[in-house]
């Protein structure tokens, strides 16, 4: 494809680095940095004067500015994709037209504009009104797909053109034919605008690309060469692509620049057998023109001026990486040399390592020894020093002890005394404990009496609660017969009016004489039926009152009971609660009793237990002594035989320190030189660090320019997959083998592109590994060199406090050898005075072990009394305890008997008041009832005498006189009788109230007397735990008898092991003495063995520290040689690719001089003004082309082209 795609590369790049100076930044440092301050001056300037921009750079901006303008994702979008269907020749036959209405917002209504024929949605049945500029859509709120046809001109047109052999041929007469074909597809830009550049009118083509793809089969066409595209074989088919920027040429002012050449068609050439070729298809899209943006360079000016530098940077930067790569060689070779080095540096340091590491253990095992050696002989003379002074303490202890031995045998003495009288009062105490138990079960006795006079009180309280219940149902049974009377005496009163009314009536007129006669009968009928309800109503009454009469005869007869009774309960009460009282007095001072008792025999047992205690330590210590004196014996003569052998060894520890001083010494001079040479290799190391420092920088510049390579590469894959997008939308709706075909070959084709991609983002990313992996191993190589040095100077220092130690050690084994004799002499006394130990603790023990057997006898016979001490306290504590809730009870029942009394006489007052009243009732019923009788009768003559008023009218007004005067007198009657009635009522009612009251009140007393049988529930238990505590009083007494009679007996033997006691001391006196002698003597040799020990001590403790020291500085120095060894090889890995990579920069770097910026620069004779002005048009012209069959206003718009090239084959004969 010529030079075109290079050329656009280095457009771009100039594009992309517009006003940097990044190249030659990394060629010449100085410069950059004087260049970087201008650039701050200017910008400074710039910033405060705006006016010193030219013209120019002012139109540029202000394109930016409306650039940069860009929708919000909420306005309608036309996306349309135009299909065209050519014949062999590439002359259109049929436009399809494909448009997607984006409808962001869910609108219902979409503006269009169509020149499109035949419309038809594709989608849904949403339809469309109008047509041409007019054209509205009736949506239900999604997108719109819809198609069309069409006869426009096409923005671009393909000619293709064939040749056989040379010679040109039309596609039908080629068809079948074998020999060289060419194949030639021709764009032609039909697309302009005129636009105004560095002052002229220009014409200028929108920017399509446009790429042509077709599948060949691998068996007819051989030897296939490509011209402006690429050739992709999979297997036995190929496909050829190409690519065309139609117009871009002109556009770009460089027509008559015959070394930039951006293609225009695409063609290939094969030896072909039998030619045919399939269905060839073409993508045309203005949309990658969109997205490069121009507006990010504002300073052309200053682009212009740099533009030279950059050429000249790029010089200096090729000499440098030339310089870079003989540098690399050098260095490679140089690393070598470091890493055998190194190598060897490694091997000596593990053995300079190992050796020390044997010398510190063996150091530190002497060290040890010594230190045992200093240890032991310090805890000999330790230990004989307190054998010293605890013998000292020992002879003036059995002093003591004599003396307290005498003041025991007459305390026991006194013990046996007063334990005497202490059995003759637990004698007198256990016969009171039984006196008491027998008071105590009296007690019990009679007061579950009380509780069960308790429960038949509370049977009697539930009796009278009953009956109130019952006194209160007949009240309100005689309250009910009562209401019923009061509603016959309303039932008579209205007969009385009616009978008044009739009466009234006959009076006035006789002409209704019948009417009025059966009203009279139906008065008198009703007046008899009220008799008979109230008769029946007293009836109820009677009987209520009768029965409340009863009740509240007995609840008087129970109030007297209840009353007598809760009398005679309340005198039993308080002389119950004054017994109690008394009983409490009592238990409380036998409690103080026993509690004295107990404490004292507490004590008593515990001066015997520590007695006991103290005896058998003196017998244990004894033991112990014996036993010491017996090792002591047997080791003195060991430290005899040993104090030889240490002078022999002594010796040969002095002569064995001289010669390790005498090495160390020289071993210190050897450390010296290797601290120097290792300080020198670091300086070395830093020099190399430092040469390097600016090789990772460039190498980044070459990585980032792999990594825009990719990315353009990129882009045009992304184009690729918008082809093969279109391609399979057509396979969709029109399916054949050739698009098939050509599907597959562009997928591989993309495929191949992003291997080459990858492959370029590789090649960066292993730049940049390759760059990491120097600096790190730079890096390594330094620490390993620090390393280095500390562990060398750790080593030289280690080296001269090991010579230190050496020499206190020499010094220590002549000190041990001289010292070693004198033990000796001192292990010798220790022997004698140790044999006068031995005999003195074996008298020491026999006195001990009497005195423990004495001291034991007494803490057991103490332990007994104590124990029947302490029972005796437990049970006159729960005596005690029992007697307070006896004590509590009686209160509690004395004040509830008190309450339960007044409760009872109100009680029997009420109950006959009640009486009384119930009593007055029933007579005044009995009344009622014998005139609701009279009454009734009554009725029955007046019901006759209307019969006979019916049979004879003639006296009708004689008769109707004396009856309305008659039953004038019945209404005021039956009035006062109804009045009376009502007030029986409210007295009832009143009755019903206090029954209430009553019942309340029983209840009550009903709940006061189950306390009343709690409380004695709670008196019997109480008793009965009185007589429990008594009996254990009992038992404890007899048990304290039995303790003090054995406390008696053995403080008597107390009293004999004492007198034994007196006699062993006084020979255990003797013996501690004799001790105190020896172990002066032995306290004396041992000081001289420490002394002697403490000088070994101290000079294999410096021996160790310079061991230590020089193992931790050989094992730094030998960590050091080994990252050195690491970093030196990480370091000859990553020279040699930094060699490689150098080598590719400089080739790198010649290349993109010669095909990249030389071009640049020739093709615009130094002036890029005009290219920047006319890329502007380009993008301008590029998104004004955003629609092919019209859209409406406020419409954004995409398209893009797909042409179908009929295939060219064998016509097929017909049979």
């Amino acid at each position: 494809m010529k030079k075109y795609g290079r050329f656009l590369a280095g457009v771009l790049a100039v594009l992309i680095s517009a006003g940097s100076t990044g190249f030659y930044a990394v060629a010449n440092k100085d410069e950059s940095s004087k260049s970087n301050d201008s650039s701050k001056t200017s910008d400074k300037e710039s910033s405060e004067d705006d006016d010193y921009k030219s013209p120019e750079l002012k139109k540029r901006d202000n394109k930016k500015s409306d650039e940069t303008k860009t929708s919000d994702g909420t306005t309608t979008r036309k996306e349309e994709t135009v299909y065209v269907l050519t014949d062999a020749n590439g002359n259109p036959t049929k436009i399809i037209v494909s448009d997607h209405l984006v409808n962001p917002q869910g609108l219902t209504t979409l503006m269009d504009m169509s020149t499109l024929t035949d419309i038809e949605n594709l989608k849904n049945d949403d339809t469309f009104s109008g047509s041409g500029k007019g054209m509205q859509w009736n949506t239900s709120g999604g997108d719109i797909y819809y198609k069309g046809y069409t006869n426009a001109a096409l923005p671009v047109e393909i000619k293709v053109s064939y040749t056989l052999d040379g010679r040109s041929i039309t596609p039908e007469e080629l068809a079948g034919k074998s020999g060289k074909v060419t194949v030639r597809y021709d764009y032609v830009n039909n697309s302009t605008t005129t636009v105004k550049i560095n002052g002229k009118n220009e014409t200028i083509c929108t920017p399509f690309l446009m790429a042509t793809g077709s599948l060949l089969d691998g068996t007819k066409f051989k030897n296939i060469q490509v011209t402006n595209g690429k050739l992709v074989s999979d297997g036995d088919r190929q496909a050829v692509i190409g690519y065309a920027l139609p117009g871009l040429t002109s556009s770009l002012g460089l027509e008559d620049n015959e070394d930039i050449g951006i293609p225009e068609y695409f063609e290939f050439t094969a030896d072909v057998t039998d030619f045919e070729l399939k269905t060839v298809f073409t993508a045309g899209t203005n949309s990658f023109f969109n997205d490069i943006d121009f507006g990010g360079i504002n300073k052309l000016d200053e682009l212009e001026d740099k533009l030279g530098e950059l050429a000249d940077a790029v010089d200096q930067l090729s000499d440098g990486s030339q310089q870079l790569y003989d540098g690399t060689k050098e260095l490679n070779k140089g690393v070598g040399d470091l890493k055998d080095g190194a190598d060897k540096l490694a091997d000596g340091g593990k053995q300079l390592n190992d050796g020390a590491v044997s010398l510190a253990d063996g150091a530190g095992k002497l060290a040890d020894g010594t230190k045992t050696l200093d240890s032991g002989a310090g805890d000999l003379v330790n230990g004989i020093k307190s054998a010293k002074d605890g013998s000292d303490k020992l002879v003036g202890g059995f002093t003591q002890v004599n003396d307290g031995a005498s003041q025991l045998k007459d305390g026991s003495a006194k013990l046996a005394n007063g334990l005497g009288d202490a059995d003759t009062g637990a004698k007198t105490l256990d016969e009171g404990a039984a006196s008491l138990a027998d008071g105590a079960s009296k007690l019990n006795d009679g007061i579950q009496k009380v509780a069960s006079g308790s429960g038949a009180l509370a049977d009697g309280t539930k009796a009278i609660d009953d009956g109130a219940h019952s006194l209160v149902d007949a009240i309100k049974a005689a309250r009910n017969g009562s209401t019923q009377l009061v509603d016959g005496f309303i039932q008579v009163n209205s007969g009385a009016a009616d009978l008044k009314s009739g009466t009234a009536q006959l009076a006035a007129g006789m002409a209704n004489a019948d009417d009025s006669v059966a009203k009279l009968k139906d008065g008198a009928d009703k007046l008899k039926d009220g008799a008979d309800t109230a008769a029946a109503g007293a009836k109820s009454l009677k009987d209520g009152t009768a029965s409340a009469k009863d009740g509240a005869k007995s609840l008087a007869d129970g109030a007297k009971t209840l009353d007598d009774g809760l009398k005679s309960a309340k005198e039993g009460s308080a002389k119950l609660k004054e017994g109690t009282s008394q009983l409490k007095n009592g238990a409380d001072d036998l409690k103080s009793g026993t509690e004295k008792l107990a404490e004292g025999i507490s004590s008593a047992d515990k001066g015997a237990a520590d007695v006991h205690s103290g005896s058998k330590k003196v017998a244990s210590g004894s033991k112990a002594l014996a036993d010491g004196a017996a090792t002591l014996d047997s080791g003195a003569a060991n430290v005899a035989a040993g104090s030889s052998k240490l002078s022999t060894g002594a010796g040969s520890l002095s002569t064995s320190a001289g010669t390790l001083s005498a090495g160390i010494t020289s071993s210190k001079a050897g450390s010296a030189k290797v601290l120097a040479g290792a300080q020198s290799l670091s300086g070395g190391i830093d020099t190399l660090a430092e040469g390097a420092a600016a090789i990772p920088e460039k190498l980044n510049g070459i990585s980032d320019s792999m990594t825009n390579a990719a990315n353009g590469l990129y882009s045009s894959i992304e184009y690729n997959k918008q082809v093969l997008a279109s391609l399979q939308q057509i396979y969709a709706s029109n399916p054949s083998d050739d698009i098939a075909t050509m599907i597959g070959t562009l997928q591989q084709t993309i495929a191949s592109q992003e291997q080459i991609a990858a492959g370029l983002a590789e090649g960066s990313s292993q730049i940049s590994a390759d760059t990491t992996a120097l600096t790190n191993g730079i890096a390594s190589l330094k620490t390993g060199a620090a390393a280095l040095v500390d562990g060398a100077q750790a080593l030289d220092t280690g080296l001269a406090t090991l010579d230190e130690g050496g020499k206190a050690l020499a010094e220590g084994a002549d000190k041990l050898y001289t010292n070693s004799k004198t033990l000796a002499d001192g292990a010798a006394k220790v022997s004698t005075g140790a044999a006068g130990l031995k005999a003195g603790s074996s008298e020491l023990l026999n006195g001990a072990n009497a005195l423990s057997t004495g001291a034991g006898s007494l803490s057991a016979g103490l332990t007994t009394a104590s124990a029947g001490a302490k029972s005796v306290d437990s049970g006159a504590g729960k005596l005690q305890a029992g007697i307070e809730q006896v004590n509590k009870g009686a209160v509690d029942l004395d004040e509830g008997l008190g309450k339960l009394s007044g409760g009872s006489g109100e009680l029997k007052v009420g109950a006959n008041t009640l009486f009384n009243g119930i009593s007055a009732i029933d007579n005044g019923v009995t009344s009622l009832l014998e005139g609701i009788k009279a009454l009734a009768i009554g009725a029955g003559s007046l019901s006759t005498g209307a019969s006979t008023l019916s049979a004879g009218l003639h006296s009708a007004n004689t008769g109707a006189a004396a009856l309305d005067e008659g039953a004038g007198k019945l209404q005021g009657g039956l009035t006062q009788l109804s009045e009376g009635t009502t007030k029986l009522d409210d007295g009832l009612g009143q009755l019903t109230e206090g029954g209430e009251k009553l019942k309340a009140g029983t209840g009550t007393l009903a709940s006061k007397v189950t306390e009343l049988v709690a409380g004695a529930g709670q008196l019997a238990d109480g008793s009965t735990a009185v007589a429990d505590g008594a009996k254990k009083i009992s038992g404890g007494t007899h048990s304290l008898a039995e303790g003090i009679a054995a406390a008696y007996n053995g403080a008597y033997q107390l009293d004999t092991g004492l007198g034994s006691l007196q006699g062993g001391l006084g020979q255990l006196t003797d013996g501690a003495s004799a001790l105190d002698d020896g172990l002066g003597l032995l306290w004396q040799g041992g000081q001289t063995l420490k002394d002697g020990t403490y000088s070994v001590s101290t000079g294999s403790a410096q021996l160790l520290d310079g061991a230590e020291k020089l193992s931790d500085g050989s094992s730094t120095l030998y960590a050091g040689i080994t990252a050195l060894d690491d970093g030196a090889a990480q370091l000859k890995d990553g020279s040699k690719k930094l060699e490689d990579g150098a080598k590719k920069l400089n080739s790198g770097m010649k290349e993109f001089r010669r095909e990249g910026i030389d071009k640049i620069i020739s093709a615009y004779n130094d002036d890029i003004t005009p290219l920047l002005d006319r890329l502007d048009a380009l993008k301008k012209a590029s998104k004004a082309y955003d629609n092919f069959s019209g859209k409406a206003a406020g419409t954004e718009g995409e398209v893009k082209f797909i042409y179908e090239t009929a295939p060219v084959a064998v016509a097929k004969k017909d049979d």
